[in-house]
C-alpha cells in the first residue's frame, strides 16, 4: 500500500492514529491528516520539526514557517 493510500484508508478508523517516522516524508504525513510525526532528524532540528507541526494543516502557513526557520539557520 502507498504511502499516501494508507493515510487516506485509516483517516476515517475510530481511535487509529497514523504516525510517520521518516523525515523525508513528514511534510506528507501532516498533509495526509497524520496524527504527528517522530522524524530522527527531530534531534537535530526539533524547532523545525516543532514549526511544522504547528503548522499542519495550512500549506501556505507550513511553507512560510520552514521558509522562516531555515533564514533564521543562514542568519538572515
Amino acid at each position: 500500500m502507498a504511502f499516501r493510500q494508507l493515510f487516506i484508508a485509516a483517516r476515517d478508523i475510530p481511535d487509529f492514529d497514523v504516525i510517520s517516522a521518516h523525515q523525508l516524508v513528514v511534510d506528507g504525513a501532516l498533509l495526509g491528516s497524520g496524527q504527528g510525526v517522530v522524524p530522527g532528524l527531530g534531534n537535530v532540528d526539533p524547532r523545525g520539526y516543532r514549526n511544522l507541526v504547528d503548522a499542519a494543516g495550512t500549506v501556505v502557513a507550513a511553507a512560510e514557517a520552514i521558509s522562516a526557520d531555515m533564514a533564521a539557520k543562514n542568519g538572515q
